[in-house]
């Protein structure tokens, strides 16, 4: 315990680090389990409309704890956050996104979108809107038996985007749109995790052992976690101590 702390102490001193998510909770790891639905659900740092979607901890549908899990049965869902930028900036974005053949089939009918959302003022002021960049996009089936991007397999997409002037915000939007195959019904889900939006290189799945809150960082931030953690259930590195 005492090494794990001294590590992390000179790590947090030196102002280690590989990247920086702006994106607070970026996997998900913080919040409730259950339906978007459910009274007094909340995942920290993200907003969200609609209810077609799961909080979740499906096993092989996450890294980590927990990811989260999107549908769209009627008037749609979306999960969002928004984050400062400064015009003129180079960011980088990425995201993995997972679609279970076993729920319905597998996606169908609808394509799962990572897009990003550019305001010259803070939102939810329409009018600021610049324009969207996708950063990438999971593609459902256009049939049952035709899938295109292939299920139970985790994809990665990414880009790095130029900020607009004269944008201050970039709203990390993760939401489906029909595709040419809802004319013969729509139907699955799709998993989100591991959302990054940030300068300098994306860690994807591998993070630093003292990297507690997986934002790319080891800092103090960790260091408070963990004390936070050990205190609560003498396990500095579970993240989900009650």
């Amino acid at each position: 315990m005492k090494k794990i702390l001294i590590i992390v102490l000179v790590l947090s001193a030196a102002g280690y680090s590989f990247a920086e998510n702006l994106l607070v909770n970026p996997g998900f790891e913080k919040g409730n389990i259950g339906w978007f639905g459910d009274a007094g659900f909340n995942i920290p740092g993200w907003t969200f409309w609609g209810t077609d979607g799961w909080c979740h901890n499906n096993a092989g549908a996450y890294f980590e704890n927990r990811a989260i899990l999107t549908w769209s049965d009627s008037v749609g869902v979306a999960v969002y956050q928004d984050i400062p930028v400064i015009a003129g900036n180079e960011y980088n974005f990425s995201a993995y996104m997972y679609s279970p053949s076993n729920d319905a089939n597998g996606l169908h009918g609808r394509d799962a979108y990572f897009s990003v959302e550019w305001y010259d003022s803070n939102p939810p002021v329409y009018e600021g809107k610049i324009y969207t960049d996708d950063v990438g996009i999971f593609y459902g089936a256009l049939t049952d038996s035709n899938p295109i991007d292939p299920y139970d397999t985790w994809k990665n997409v990414s880009a790095v985007l130029e900020a607009p002037t004269p944008a201050v915000v970039a709203r990390i939007y993760l939401h489906q749109e029909i595709n040419a195959g809802s004319e013969n019904g729509t139907g699955g889900v799709v998993c989100w995790d591991n959302i990054f939006a940030g300068t300098g290189p994306d860690c994807g799945t591998s993070f630093l052992a003292g990297d507690v809150n997986k934002d790319c960082y080891v800092n103090f931030t960790d260091f408070a976690q963990m004390a936070e953690n050990w205190l609560k259930c003498n396990d500095v590195f579970n993240d989900n101590c009650q």
